[in-house]
């Protein structure tokens, strides 16, 4: 499996993380926190649904990395 049916439920594993450890942030808030710590990631992947064809991570997603669960708390617990 690849693409967004991979990507939607690692980012909600993770949101729910967040939200198991800070109940009070916002949806809004929560984006934000796992779009500020995504892991970078510039070099060239297989595009799902092709098994050939690559491109960079910044061109199939808008955060152009990947999720950081440990990223994400550890910026929350430095605000």
């Amino acid at each position: 499996f690849s693409g967004t049916s991979m990507a939607a439920p690692a980012v909600t594993g993770v949101a729910a993380v967040i939200r198991g450890y800070f109940p009070d942030l916002k949806a809004h808030e929560v984006r934000e926190v796992l779009m500020k710590t995504v892991v970078m990631y510039n070099k060239p992947v297989v595009m799902p649904g092709s098994k050939k064809q690559k491109k960079k991570v910044n061109e199939l997603c808008i955060s152009g990395g990947f999720v950081n669960t440990k990223a994400a708390v550890e910026y929350l617990l430095k605000k």
